[in-house]
């Protein structure tokens, strides 16, 4: 079960609403409340970012995330 802090409801929104302003996250599919399913497209890339050889590829990579976060503040 997921822990009562984190709120899938809460996430689908704005995963949904990041989507459609054309922030570049895994786009939304759908959401369904009763069974509290999330689905996203898949993403290419990887989610250990710590494990990319390299410093300056791992900078490379940041960067434009950084920027993206930056944007939405």
């Amino acid at each position: 079960a997921l822990s009562a802090v984190y709120d899938l409801e809460r996430e689908a929104l704005i995963v949904n609403a990041l989507t459609r302003v054309g922030v570049p996250t895994p786009a939304f599919v759908a959401y369904e409340p009763q069974a509290k399913v999330l689905l996203l497209e898949r993403a290419r890339g990887r989610s250990d970012f710590t494990a990319i050889p390299g410093e300056a590829r791992r900078q490379r990579i940041a960067r434009p995330f950084i920027a993206g976060v930056a944007a939405l503040h």
